[in-house]
C-alpha cells in the first residue's frame, strides 16, 4: 500500500495525485533579485494533467535569497494555467 510507504504525516495525503513541481523557467535574474516561474502539475481529475504556473520573485540578502511575497500575500494572484505547448520553455528540474 502506497501510503504505508509515505514518511509524510498522515495528515498530509501521500498519493499519486500529489501536485508535483517539474520545472521551472527564469523570468529575469541579476545579483540583487530574480524572477522566476514554478511549473506545477496536478491530476485534472478527468485522467488528464492540470499545470500552472507561480511567479516567484527573490532578493538577495547579502548571505541568502529571500522569498518575496506576493500583493497581500495572495498567491494565486501570481498563479496562472499553462498550456502543454508551453511546458516546453520551462526548465526540467531533477526528479526526487
Amino acid at each position: 500500500m502506497l501510503r504505508s510507504s509515505c514518511r509524510f504525516p498522515t495528515a498530509i495525503r501521500c498519493l499519486p495525485s500529489t501536485p508535483r513541481s517539474p520545472g521551472v523557467r527564469i523570468d529575469s535574474y541579476g545579483p540583487q533579485a530574480a524572477s522566476l516561474r514554478l511549473l506545477i502539475e496536478a491530476p485534472d481529475g478527468n485522467g488528464g494533467v492540470a499545470r500552472a504556473a507561480t511567479v516567484v520573485q527573490v532578493s538577495w540578502t547579502g548571505t541568502d535569497w529571500s522569498l518575496i511575497a506576493p500583493p497581500r500575500g495572495d498567491w494565486s494572484t501570481v498563479r496562472a494555467l499553462v498550456g502543454p505547448a508551453v511546458v516546453r520553455s520551462y526548465t526540467p528540474l531533477p526528479g526526487r
